[in-house]
């Protein structure tokens, strides 16, 4: 499935009559875990390099608003032979329903930048913004937006913006 038929699905799910009341508090306790789809792009010297990252997620809902997580995945820099690893330790609040800020610290085996060796390990992180509709109880889809910077081990940063469709579950305790 291509990612413009993930987002229209995303976007006809949230729209559907869900089986929670709109007047319901979404329900984020206890365990979560997920994945994203998030295709960006990395800047290269005056131009940009198309990536795509797939991302599982574990973690726990600490609270209705608050979600500390490890997101684990693959980054695909188009155009590169290699795949890189990505490990964050992710942090995501909820302001409202469903708007939410996140931040993420982690590392990338493999992080684009116009130089001699053009990938190269890098450590950093992310700050972002999205909404996430609850379709089901207990069930959410996202659609956000973040910014990615990172340090790479020749001193060189690494920046990327990513927009991506993220599905997680919270099942009871």
């Amino acid at each position: 499935m291509t990612l413009p038929r993930l987002l229209a699905l995303a976007l006809a799910t949230s729209l559907l009559p869900a089986v929670a009341r709109a007047d319901d508090p979404p329900e984020r306790k206890g365990f979560a875990f997920g994945f994203a789809v998030t295709p960006g792009a990395i800047a290269m010297g005056r131009g940009f390099a198309a990536a795509t990252r797939v991302r599982q997620l574990l973690g726990g809902a600490i609270t209705d608003r608050v979600v500390l997580a490890s997101e684990l995945g693959l980054q695909v820099v188009h155009g590169s032979k290699k795949v890189g690893f990505l490990g964050d330790v992710v942090l995501q609040g909820f302001v409202g329903r469903g708007f939410y800020v996140r931040g993420a610290t982690g590392v990338v085996t493999n992080s684009p930048a116009l130089a001699r060796d053009r990938l190269l390990p890098s450590v950093g992180g992310a700050i972002g913004i999205g909404y996430e509709f609850q379709p089901v109880r207990r069930f959410g889809v996202a659609l956000g937006l973040d910014y990615d910077v990172r340090m790479r081990t020749d001193r060189m940063l690494s920046q990327g913006i990513f927009l991506g469709v993220r599905f997680t579950g919270y099942p009871r305790k």
